[in-house]
């Protein structure tokens, strides 16, 4: 059974968009990382006297060591009397080492105290979004709209969050204004596609996702998003070889997409090259352990050339990942 594709695939990418987001500060460029140490040596440097946990702090940040800025974090925090504005710091590495939770807690404390600023209240979005608490997030991307109307990023953060709640048109809405704001804002216009495709608007989402893809194909680092949705719409309308080039491209900007092996190996399925499609979904459940579509794919192809072992072996690896068909 194929999962409802457009919900499916605008959920999927919300962990990953947001981070990149939250990574990058802005809509266009880098520079958060170097930012985001900066700010740990200054503050934790103003918080206690000893100037090495700035410098520590800052170095763990730069490799990546979350768990080590956390607690030298905490422990600065601890330290220090009051409310700290170490507390935004630290709320961002929890988000960026995946703690949603403690990045709400943390950023909520920030916030109670008026320490919250811009950036650090967009983590906190980016958190309730991750948390799946829509009301939340849309709040504070509400705030961050009332004080930065023409910021595109955030009608587009707007956007996504009500598509996920199921108000197709209020994110239209958000989205148009996104583009018209930013109009080479590709991941925009790819959001579009997947609202008007849930809308059942075929023409509409074909011609949002070729502009996204266009735009994307130009960047400097394209995203494997906007040809991966443009080939779900072309494989919904059973348009197997357009999906295909699409896939491809897709793989070309990022060759360890899971799901993209996935749908080119039922493609290849459906056009009758059952050695391609297997080698495609077993690409796929490498590359995702917890993946479980691939081997029913496998359980369907292996039974339908007789092979009953090969069958029945993928058949058990999707029951033990529990799903159903």
């Amino acid at each position: 059974m194929e999962p409802s594709r457009p919900r499916a695939t605008f959920n999927s990418e919300v962990k990953s968009r947001s981070e990149m987001w939250v990574r990058k500060g802005k809509t266009r460029g880098g520079g958060a990382a170097l930012v985001l140490c900066l700010s740990a040596c200054v503050l934790a440097r103003a918080s206690q006297p000893q100037e090495e946990t700035g410098n520590d702090t800052a170095t763990a940040i730069r490799a990546h060591d979350y768990e080590r800025a956390e607690k030298l974090l905490i422990d600065s925090i601890t330290a220090a009397p009051g409310a700290s504005p170490l507390l935004r710091v630290l709320g961002r590495v929890f988000f960026l080492d995946g703690k949603y939770l403690n990045c709400a807690s943390a950023l909520e404390k920030a916030k109670a105290a008026g320490l919250l600023d811009e950036p650090s209240r967009f983590t906190l979005a980016m958190a309730y979004v991750n948390l799946k608490q829509l009301d939340w997030a849309r709040t504070e991307l509400q705030v961050l709209l009332e004080a930065n109307p023409k910021r595109s990023l955030y009608h587009y953060w707007l956007g996504r969050v009500d598509f996920a709640d199921g108000k197709f048109n209020s994110s239209i809405e958000s989205l148009k204004t996104a583009v018209t704001l930013d109009p080479r804002f590709s991941r925009a216009y790819d959001a579009l596609g997947l609202c008007y495709q849930a809308l059942g608007d075929t023409g509409e989402s074909l011609r949002n996702f070729s502009q996204a893809v266009a735009l994307n194909r130009v960047e400097a680092h394209p995203s494997q998003w906007p040809d991966f949705d443009m080939a779900e719409l072309f494989y919904s309308l059973r348009q197997y070889r357009e999906a295909k080039i699409h896939l491809h491209d897709c793989l070309r900007y990022d060759p360890q997409f899971p799901k993209a092996h996935y749908r080119l190996g039922t493609i290849y399925e459906k056009l009758g090259d059952t050695a391609a499609a297997i080698l495609e979904l077993n690409t796929a459940a490498t590359l995702d352990a917890s993946y479980a579509e691939p081997y029913y794919a496998l359980a369907r192809i292996y039974r339908a050339k007789g092979e009953n072992q090969q069958a029945l072996l993928a058949a058990d690896k999707f029951k033990m990942l529990g799903k159903h068909p």
